[in-house]
């Protein structure tokens, strides 16, 4: 008998324990399914970085972010207003994404990035991001405004010229000389007569170069003079003709006076 009740009471214990462990999982997961987690994620971009400058055309987009246990995530970005494209996880947790910006323009970009999170409960969240970068792939653009393809009648020019960007170093060759180094505009001073060449230089702050197109230009001393008209020299010869032959007419005149003056006189 006590064997019996032993075992009774063994077996009592063991169906208490099982009803009880039972009661709190049951518990557990009503609390599970009425109470999820927020499903709002956090996004953090990693490249591009805000406001920095790349030197190339090709750029990654990488990026992490939260996913809250029971929720599903969606990854959209859009570069410069164009059409949104979807991310696909790099990652079995879902928690890192990438892809390639390519034939990126020299230039500013605006880059945005949303988060959506959903839960099954229907309840969703958004977190977004907002970069710009600068691609500077183009070397800078030099371009002389004088002198011009032209001759000058002064030994003294102004050089004027502009730039596309901020450059680190400006520089002009004369007639194929080693570059001048120079700040801003300046003055070709004391010229020499003659044909003559100019190319203006200018690096950006990462080293590429750039220069003008080669301007070719003359310097004379000799200005335009008014034309003035010379007197005409007397024609000599015509005129002693014509006087020769005035004076031919005149004598024979006064001899045929003569004559018929005589005739006319008594004998």
């Amino acid at each position: 008998m006590k064997k019996t009740a032993l075992a009774l009471a063994v077996i009592s214990a063991l169906l208490f324990s099982a009803i009880a462990t039972t009661r709190v999982v049951t518990e557990a997961n009503a609390n599970w399914l009425w109470d999820l987690p927020d499903p709002t994620p956090s996004i953090s971009v990693q490249t591009p970085k805000n406001e920095s400058r790349y030197f190339h055309d090709q750029i990654p987009l990488t990026l992490t972010t939260t996913v809250a246990l029971g929720s599903s995530i969606k990854i959209t970005y859009q570069l410069d207003n164009q059409a949104s494209v979807d991310m696909r996880a790099s990652n079995s947790e879902g928690t890192e994404y990438s892809a390639m910006l390519t034939s990126l323009s020299d230039g500013w970009h605006t880059l945005k990035v949303w988060a959506l999170g959903e839960n099954t409960d229907g309840k969703s969240g958004m977190d977004t991001a907002s970069i710009t970068f600068l691609v500077d792939v183009v070397p800078p653009t030099v371009t002389v405004l004088s002198p011009r393809n032209e001759t000058y009648t002064t030994p003294d020019l102004p050089l004027n010229f502009t730039l596309s960007e901020k450059a680190d170093w400006v520089g002009y060759s004369l007639d194929e000389q080693p570059p001048v180094t120079i700040t801003e505009n300046t003055t070709l001073a004391e010229l020499s007569e003659g044909r003559h060449c100019l190319t203006v230089y200018a690096n950006d702050t990462v080293g590429r170069k750039g220069n003008s197109e080669t301007v070719y230009f003359n310097i004379t001393q000799e200005t335009e003079q008014e034309f003035t008209a010379q007197p005409e020299t007397f024609p000599i010869t015509p005129v002693a003709v014509v006087s020769g032959v005035s004076v031919a007419v005149v004598a024979a005149g006064l001899l045929v006076y003569f004559r018929k003056r005589r005739r006319g006189q008594p004998t």
